[in-house]
């Protein structure tokens, strides 16, 4: 029993779905169950399965490479009962809260499906009150919390946690409980790999060292992928795919699914000779159902691997991209390899195990509902042959002629992928099938990195299958580190926080910074260096020049402290001491805005902030011109804005341009 129970304000978004509350819980549960069914929010859907297809409502919602997977949301209990649903009215309010919640809040399948895995870790606690939820109390939430954490890892029983908080907010908001709950674990934590910042020192060794998190890949498992890729050879073909596409992964930091689904093309040049590849970006705030190409620009130094991984995968898909491009044309499975029996027109049980390497060609058959006939060698009318348009059925039925990625600029099908296998060609103890052609998955990707340890009792990583020795076994990575480690790298190297962005394929600098793993310490002693090599411009820098060599490094360690980007150039002030009182007025000469000299990666920001800040300057002086109140001092602040602006534009050998042309072209991109 705890001790004490946290007690907070309930969550800004929790909701209270009917228009009147009884003082009766069970009016209320009632009313909101009934409500649900009325407005079917997920659409036409079996209200008592215990496994709702969602796949239509929440379309908007899958990415590009999972659009020809099906979503699906589970009622069951949790382990280890999760063959069975949840019992009848407790699965009803669930089902509704689930309902309601998706209406008003539009969330995707794996954020409702992570609500009800939080009643999941309720149910198993309310046993003794027969599942019914009016009885909730505290304690049973606070047990439900202690459960998850003894059952899952820090990450995922975090988010239980989270879930659980938001139910008991959605039951105290609806009155659908007896008491009050205002729940909150007391021993919920985020995990120290969850966005966590921690203090350290500048002086102190761990602010020197090579960056490491648990995001990235460690310098072993870059070291053993390096001798994969040798190792592994051409003939093994699903493992040599598979490395290849990694390659690609590492170098050139795109997501797994836009790694997944690159266009079957050699690496490209422009007519000044820079290397790009074109590929579809695949992430967007309202899902990715239509994709537009672009292009990614290959660093120099890493064209040459780049092209030789692109080239081998091209050579190596060559025979499955015929089978793709006929199965194409001919919108039907491959029915080249029944030739033999055309003339014929039945295969026996023997005839079928052999053409397509199963162990068992009645099994193969009847599993897809074909239509048997009596063989016509045997008076025995139970012995039994296939006719071949039933064959020619059964093989149909394990194609996909949809589109991979619908797209603006053509649609991308399995014979335009670079990344496709035949039917079952990752599957080790399952037959190929060579009628019927796939993509590789992010989940044979995940399988192949041993990134995914419940599977991995039937699935040996890569590691542990080309590699020797009882260490590989604590060799693993996941498809995401590839991206992590990147960015980090072009980070620590460098390049702007804007550049990146644009490089990576997003939208939003804010994300850019979830994959920068540098430490908030060692930015800092990058910049010192820079600072004192005078490379940074700004009044530290102007400071600098004025006095002593002898005591520069010793001015520069007491005044920046930290460092944060914003845009056109970088911030020194210290939040952690206190907070800024010109926040938002960077570059309207604050002492604590610099710039790094030379910084081409961040000139676009630079001409943006210059075009806005003009244009705001125009509507002042009019302003001020007619004797609006105020104006005059927007004037100065935009004086004090621009000529810094200059200044930085002026190192950067940037024109003066017409602001309103600038921002025209921008919208018009």
């Amino acid at each position: 029993m705890p001790k004490k129970l946290k007690q907070r304000k309930s969550m800004s978004n929790i909701v209270q779905f009917l228009d009147k509350l009884e003082r009766n819980v069970l009016d209320n549960q009632n009313a909101l169950i009934a409500l649900a069914k009325k407005n079917q929010p997920f659409g036409s859907i079996d209200w008592i399965q215990p496994k709702w297809n969602v796949t239509h409502a929440v379309a908007n919602k899958i990415r590009g490479h999972e659009t020809r997977k099906n979503k699906y949301l589970n009622f069951f209990c949790n382990v280890p009962n999760n063959k069975k649903p949840m019992k009848d009215h407790f699965a009803d309010l669930v089902k509704a809260l689930t309902a309601l919640r998706y209406e008003t809040g539009g969330q995707g399948a794996a954020n409702q499906q992570r609500f009800i895995d939080a009643f999941r870790y309720i149910y198993d606690v309310l046993e003794h009150k027969k599942y019914l939820i009016e009885l909730i109390t505290p304690e049973d939430l606070y047990n439900a919390c202690r459960v998850a954490s003894n059952r899952l890892g820090d990450g995922s029983a975090y988010n239980v946690h989270k879930s659980v908080h938001e139910v008991a907010d959605l039951l105290d908001k609806n009155k659908l409980v007896k008491v009050h709950l205002g729940f909150r674990y007391d021993a919920m934590s985020r995990p120290e790999n969850t966005s966590g910042v921690g203090f350290v020192r500048l002086d102190s060794e761990e602010a020197k060292a090579p960056t490491t998190s648990e995001k990235m890949l460690s310098e072993e498992v870059m070291q053993a992928l390096g001798i994969l890729h040798q190792r592994i050879p051409s003939d093994v073909y699903a493992d040599r795919m598979r490395i290849l596409l990694i390659t690609l992964a590492t170098f050139i930091g795109r997501r797994i699914g836009e790694i997944l689904t690159l266009p079957a093309l050699p690496v490209q040049y422009t007519d000044s000779g820079k290397a790009y590849l074109i590929y579809h970006p695949q992430k967007k705030a309202q899902g990715d159902l239509i994709v537009e190409k672009s292009q990614i620009y290959l660093p120099t130094e890493f064209i040459p691997i780049i092209e030789d991984a692109v080239n081998e995968i091209l050579e190596l898909t060559a025979s499955t991209r015929e089978i793709a491009e006929y199965i194409h044309a001919h919108q039907h499975a491959d029915y080249r390899i029944l030739e033999p029996y055309e003339e014929k027109g039945w295969l026996d049980n023997k005839e079928l195990t052999a053409l397509l390497g199963v162990t068992d060609g009645n099994t193969w058959a009847k599993s897809r509902g074909l239509t048997s006939q009596p063989h016509p060698s045997h008076s025995n009318p139970r012995v039994i042959c296939w006719p071949i348009v039933q064959v020619k059925m059964g093989m149909d039925k394990d194609i996909d002629l949809r589109p991979m990625l619908v797209s603006g600029g053509g649609n991308l099908y399995h014979k335009d992928c670079l990344a496709i296998q035949c039917l079952n060609e990752c599957q080790s103890k399952k037959a190929t099938f060579y009628y019927a052609v796939r993509l590789f998955d992010w989940q044979q990707i995940t399988d192949f990195l041993g990134s995914n340890s419940t599977r991995r009792k039937n699935t040996d990583a890569v590691f542990e299958r080309y590699l020797i020795g009882d260490e590989v076994t604590l060799l693993q990575t996941n498809s995401h580190a590839f991206r992590h480690t990147l960015n980090t790298w072009l980070d620590e190297g460098g390049m702007p926080d804007s550049a990146q962005t644009k490089w990576f394929g997003r939208s939003n600098p804010r994300d850019t910074k979830a994959y920068q793993n540098t430490s908030p310490a060692k930015a800092a002693l990058q910049v010192h260096k820079d600072l004192v090599d005078g490379k940074i411009s700004g009044p530290v820098a102007d400071q600098l020049k004025v006095l002593p060599i002898n005591i520069r490094e010793t001015y520069v360690k007491a005044r920046v402290r930290a460092v944060h980007d914003v845009g056109p150039g970088v911030c020194f002030h210290d939040f952690s001491q206190n907070p800024c009182e010109r926040h938002l007025e960077c570059s309207a000469e604050c002492d604590d805005y610099h710039w790094k000299t030379g910084d081409d990666g961040r000139k676009d920001d630079l001409k943006r902030q210059y075009a806005i800040t003009k244009i705001a300057h125009e509507t002042a002086q009019n302003r001020a011109e007619k004797g609006r109140g105020g104006a005059m001092d927007w004037v100065n602040h935009n004086d004090k804005k621009i000529s810094v602006l200059l200044k930085q534009m002026e190192e950067q050998d940037i024109e003066e341009f017409d602001p309103k042309d600038y921002l025209e072209a921008l919208e018009n991109e």
